[in-house]
């Protein structure tokens, strides 16, 4: 088990001898190693005497428990080995059926084949026959057997004991089981047989030929089921009748050799597909599309003919609908009447399979009907195209593939009038190929300069050159057309489908923006775009418009903004590290004159805020809705004003007269208090890390000291709480230092060990590296660990009665020498030697928290006792009392802990005993050493020590 510890390994001698010397008294076990290839473990405890007989498990080839006594010599422990037995042969096909292995009758791989001992239901070993039908069981303990083998799908057993019992077949033609048989050892059996006979067997699919091309295509995998298919012989007699399944799959099984042939019985509606298309006999129809039947085949032995297909069909129809597309969207919306009289022809695309060349096939032809539709029925399936006639009238067809929710509505057609190819599969009626017609409208005008900014174009006011403008669907981010002003400031937009569209003006002159949108009662003489993005409303134009009332007028503006940021070091000055920025702080614009609020916005992700297009006044910024906890920085600090903070008391700036042009900028600083600290504790194992379950230290004195950014002078001192915590608060960012002063007896811990979260930061004299803090920082991250020295040891005793307890009366030994090794929590070298005094005691003193061993040497000539005896082994065994030594002097590893004295690592020492005897080879396989049987030589043999369990 787990447990288990292993003492010694040797191996046997020329005469298969082995022993183990100078043992402490104990529980053992003997663990022998593999047996030489070929041989097998003999049976354990076999006979009277233990001196002669195999001990060793026939699995794990290891002894009991053996409990040796102080001085004891236990030479009864012996393994017996013989040699492994083997049974097989083959299966093979028995194409005649006379239970006889014929030559050219071949083997048959694959087959399962089960080795059963008498009376049992579970096999010994299981296989397989390989590519000749061989099989074989080795490695076998001689015993009584019998073979069973898996009959195979497609075949029948053949009569047994025909003859030669090499060439016979040896297993019952119903159980498909051998007779029993024994195996000596080292004997090889290699005559147990199994003929197997072929049968016959035809089917397979009947399945929906979408496009009635007689061939299986990959995407038909829908078979028909429910259809009845009908085996005859070949003289015309029935010899069975089935039903499709689910699948459209048949099949007839367990057919003896000869002529065959299938008759369908084709449900109604369904047409046969054509017969024996292809070159691939496995993927076509087999069927006469007249009788319903195949023509006859021949079935051999073992054959199974799954190539005998049928494939059936539903006709198919097309069609739809000429019509004018009033509103141009390419879509038969409500009230878009239909195109009566057009001329419609259905054709079939030649070999090359591309529409409107030579080599089309007219299918057939007709004109749409009052309501504009038309429709062609009856049709095998397929592909096919739709050519539509001219329709005098209209100018232009509907963009194709406009549909949003259905093809049905949309037109289909491309610039000559004329449909993509369309797959017709079995029963589809597609009235989905429609077309339609319309007539096209214009939209434009005029670009110009508002000099009095009135959004109303003045006789006086000229347009503006190169302005880009930039047509749009509703919803579509593709502009339709892009042009730009000419000299005039005039546009133009021709030949557009009749619909929705927007305008976008956009590559104004340098400080330009629009003016006001939708000023006076003119349409013709007013600004449409709007001033935030230069878009227009939509427009709706209809077949043959022309609308010239769409204008842009620009004028030259003032914007006003700047920033509200993070003054992390509380200074009033925007530094090069402060790029943190307050975002929806609320901005107000107000009219100095009236204080009439202009405009509100809020500062954005990045703290900024901007007021755009504005006229020349005099103004001023307010700010509000400052985030709680924040504190306004200094005003005007620095000679930067692009750089300082602009705010009063009142978070108003000064009052400003921006002229045409400008770009002012204002801003506000703001940061939040600070604070610092975190925890005292008890390092128990010393590692310089904060543990789970190390404790805080409570009262302990901890001191601030520094400056804030501004350069005024702190000093503070506080206490840890009753868990070890402590810290300061509402501190102005600035650079500070803490130092702890260590309670009576108490050491720091190594400082910087890991990360900064869970280590110590103060140095041996309790002081922490200087730290700066910022706005709104709180650093709880600046702790100190202590502990206090720890002692280890105990005692060294001749253990008198060997039960690895202190017995009253057993002595201790002096002058024995200890050594101590380990590593304290964060990583030294501890390496320390006494010897044992005073009654064999021991003790190392003053240790730092961490990892130690201890080695204690024997005097010559004695060996360790039990280590680690349990109550319920020996009455009042405890870890106080008990040996703690292993055979080699080496106590486990232990962990000291912080002001830990631990006192219970003691060495009991006896006199020693030794074990073994023989691995010899069982020529009889009975299990006991008989003269002239030998020993074994370099048989690996383990000493195992007993776990507790």
């Amino acid at each position: 088990t787990a447990d288990d510890e292993l003492v010694a390994t040797t191996t046997t001698n020329s005469s298969g001898n082995y022993s183990f010397t100078n043992l402490p008294p104990g529980r053992y076990f003997v663990q022998f190693g593999p047996p030489p290839a070929g041989y097998a473990v003999t049976a354990t405890d076999q006979g009277t005497n233990d001196a002669a007989d195999s001990d060793a498990d026939l699995t794990t080839r290891r002894t009991a428990l053996i409990d040796l006594a102080p001085g004891e010599n236990d030479l009864d422990w012996d393994m017996g080995l013989f040699v492994f037995a083997a049974i097989g042969d083959r299966v093979w096909s028995d194409t005649n059926n006379n239970g006889i292995q014929d030559a050219g009758e071949p083997g048959v791989s694959g087959v399962q084949v089960r080795l059963y001992r008498p009376g049992s239901s579970v096999p010994v070993a299981m296989t397989t026959t390989n590519g000749s039908g061989v099989y074989t069981f080795t490695n076998l303990v001689p015993d009584d057997y019998y073979v069973e083998f898996s009959l195979p799908s497609g075949y029948r057993a053949s009569p047994r004991d025909q003859g030669d019992d090499t060439l016979d077949s040896d297993a019952d033609p119903v159980t498909h089981q051998t007779i029993m048989t024994t195996l000596v050892p080292g004997e090889n059996d290699p005559t147990w047989d199994f003929g197997i006979v072929p049968t016959a067997s035809i089917g397979n699919r009947v399945w929906l030929d979408l496009n009635a091309n007689g061939i299986q295509d990959a995407n038909e995998t829908a078979g028909v089921p429910g259809v009845q298919v009908v085996l005859y012989d070949g003289s015309g007699n029935v010899l069975n009748t089935t039903v499709t399944d689910v699948d459209g799959l048949y099949h007839f099984d367990n057919l003896l050799a000869g002529n065959y042939y299938l008759r369908f019985v084709v449900p109604a509606s369904f047409v046969v597909s054509p017969q024996d298309q292809g070159t691939n006999d496995n993927a076509d129809s087999d069927v006469n599309p007249t009788t319903f039947l195949t023509v006859p085949t021949t079935l051999s032995a073992g054959g199974n003919d799954l190539r005998w297909d049928l494939g059936l069909y539903q006709l198919a129809s097309i069609g739809d609908r000429v019509w004018h597309d009033l509103n141009g969207n390419g879509r038969q919306d409500g009230g878009e009447p239909g195109v009566a009289n057009v001329s419609v022809e259905l054709y079939r695309p030649g070999t090359d399979d591309v529409a409107g060349t030579g080599d089309d096939v007219l299918v057939g032809s007709t004109t749409t009907d009052s309501n504009g539709f038309y429709r062609f029925d009856n049709l095998t399936p397929g592909r096919y195209f739709v050519q539509f006639g001219a329709t005098p009238g209209y100018s232009l067809l509907s963009p194709p593939d406009a549909a949003i929710a259905t093809n049905e509505t949309d037109s289909d057609v491309d610039a000559n009038r004329r449909t993509p190819i369309v797959e017709l599969v079995s029963s589809a009626v597609d009235l989905s190929l429609d077309m339609g017609v319309l007539n096209p409208a214009s939209l434009g005008n005029y670009v110009w300069f508002d000099a009095d900014v009135d959004g109303i174009q003045d006789a006086t006011e000229s347009g503006v050159q190169g302005v880009r403008v930039r047509l749009y669907r509703p919803g579509s981010a593709t502009p339709v057309m892009t042009t730009t002003t000419d000299i005039n400031g005039l546009y133009l937009f021709n030949n557009l489908l009749p619909g929705e569209y927007y305008v976008v003006f956009d590559n104004l002159p340098a400080n330009r923006s629009f003016t006001r949108a939708d000023q006076g009662n003119d349409d013709a003489l007013d600004s449409d775009a709007n001033p935030l993005d230069g878009r227009t409303g939509v427009i709706r134009l209809v077949s043959g418009d022309n609308n010239q009332t769409v204008d842009a007028g620009i004028f030259e503006t003032i914007t006003v903004g700047d920033r509200v940021w993070i003054d992390l070091d509380a200074d009033g000055i925007q530094d090069a590290t402060e790029t943190t920025s307050v975002p929806g702080v609320r901005v107000e614009l107000l009219r100095n004159s009236d204080n009439t609020v202009v405009d509100v916005t809020y500062t954005d992700l990045n703290g900024f805020y901007q007021f755009t297009n504005l006229f020349p006044d005099t103004y001023r910024i307010r700010f509000s809705e400052i985030p709680i906890g924040y504190i306004r920085s200094l005003q005007d600090r620095g000679g930067d004003d692009a750089l300082d903070s602009d705010a009063n008391d009142n978070f108003e700036t000064a009052p400003f007269t921006p002229v045409s042009g400008d770009n002012p900028q204002y801003d506000l600083g703001l940061y939040q208090l600070a604070r610092i600290g975190n925890f005292v504790w008890e390092d128990r194992n010393g590692n310089g890390r904060q543990d789970a379950g190390e404790p805080g230290i409570p009262n302990v004195t901890v001191t601030l000291t520094g400056t804030t950014g501004a350069g005024d002078a702190v000093t503070m001192t506080t206490q840890t709480d009753s868990n070890g915590f402590y810290s300061f608060d509402g501190l102005t960012p600035g650079s500070y230092t803490i130092t702890v002063t260590a309670p009576l007896g108490y050491l720091f811990t190594t400082a910087d060990q890991g990360d900064d979260i869970g280590d110590s930061d103060a140095n041996i004299a309790g002081a922490m590296p200087t730290t700066t803090l910022e706005s709104a920082e709180e650093d709880l991250t600046w702790d100190a660990g202590l502990y206090r020295p720890a002692t280890i040891g105990d005692r060294v005793w001749r253990d008198t009665n060997g039960n690895g307890v202190q017995d009253a009366g057993e002595a201790g030994i002096d002058g024995v020498v200890v050594t101590l090794n380990g590593t304290t929590g964060v990583g030294v070298v501890v390496n320390q030697i006494t010897t044992t005094a005073g009654g064999g005691l021991y003790s190392f003193t003053n240790l730092a928290p961490g990892t130690y061993q201890i080695t204690v040497t024997a005097p010559s000539g004695e060996v360790f006792t039990y280590r680690d005896i349990l109550a319920s082994e020996v009455a009042g065994a405890n870890d106080t009392n008990d040996s703690d030594a292993d055979a080699s002097g080496m106590m486990i590893a232990t962990t000291l802990e912080s002001g830990e004295n631990d006192l219970t690592w003691d060495a009991g020492l006896v006199i020693p005993a030794s074990l073994g005897d023989l691995v010899w080879e069982d020529l009889n396989g009975n299990g006991v050493q008989e003269t002239g049987e030998p020993g074994f030589n370099n048989v690996t043999v383990a000493l195992i020590g007993a776990g507790r369990d």
